[in-house]
This record gives C-alpha cells, sequence and structure tokens, in this order.
C-alpha cells in the first residue's frame, strides 16, 4: 500500500494515513498521518479532507488550529460528505473556527456569532454582543 501512496494513488495515501492514525497496520504516528492526509486531500480525496480537519481540530500530529479544520471539513462538505457536513454543523454550533471569519466581515459567520453569544453557546450570554455581530451581518444583508 506504502508503493501505491508514494507513486501518488490518493486512495492509497488515505489508507496509509488511516494506517497511522489508528495504528491498524502501522506504528500509530500522528505527524505520519497529517502528512498522508493531506497528499490525499489535495487530490480531492473528501474522506482524507474530513480525516484530516479532525487532527487539525484535536492537535494531533499538527499544531491545533480550528480554523484550518474547518476550511477542511468544507472542502469535504461541499462535495457531499455527510460526516464533513455534520462536523462544520458542530464547528459553527460550537462557534469553533468561526471568529477569525467573523473578523474578516464574512456575514454568515457573524450571524453565527449574534447567535451564539444570544444563546450562550461556547461564548457567556451577551445581549450586546449578539446585537452588534447581528448588526454587521445585516449590513451586509
Amino acid at each position: 500500500m506504502l508503493a501505491k501512496a508514494e507513486a501518488g494513488d490518493r486512495l492509497a495515501q488515505f489508507q496509509v494515513a488511516l494506517a497511522f492514525e489508528t495504528g491498524a497496520g502501522a506504528q500509530q504516528d500522528y505527524a505520519e498521518a497529517v502528512k498522508w492526509y493531506e497528499k490525499a486531500a489535495n487530490q480531492g480525496e473528501i474522506a482524507a479532507q474530513n480525516n484530516l480537519a479532525g487532527l487539525y481540530v484535536r492537535g494531533l500530529g499538527t499544531p491545533k488550529s480550528e480554523t484550518t479544520a474547518l476550511q477542511w471539513y468544507l472542502r469535504a462538505a461541499v462535495e457531499g460528505y455527510p460526516a464533513a457536513q455534520t462536523n462544520v454543523g458542530y464547528m459553527n454550533a460550537a462557534g469553533l473556527g468561526t471568529r477569525r471569519t467573523t473578523k474578516k466581515g464574512y456575514a454568515p459567520a457573524q450571524s453565527n456569532l449574534a447567535f451564539m453569544h444570544s444563546q450562550g453557546r461556547g461564548v457567556p450570554v451577551d445581549g450586546d454582543e449578539a446585537v452588534r455581530w447581528c448588526r454587521k451581518a445585516a449590513g451586509q444583508n
């Protein structure tokens, strides 16, 4: 399998990454899993994109980055991968990875942050903050 992965086969790259992530068939090594997931993910392997995001969320084999995780989940979600779609929903509901996009003027993220402040989801309940973010999002239609 490793020879096929090294030759560029994206499905083999995914399988090698999975083996390194789980320790099934290889010594568990998260950094190697990240390396192989990235290779497969960059070739459009949506399961690899989803699994790579999971490693970024947990900071396994790579520095923890909710923003990078959300980007990978979104790539797989757009392609219709149900697990990634669920993970995007969870991250949005929990407010993970969205703060940077709110500062960049992304109205859906601003709207999500307003909701989070109004409900106390992942942040303290703060009506003033909720209104502020809601106004920013509304200002962009």
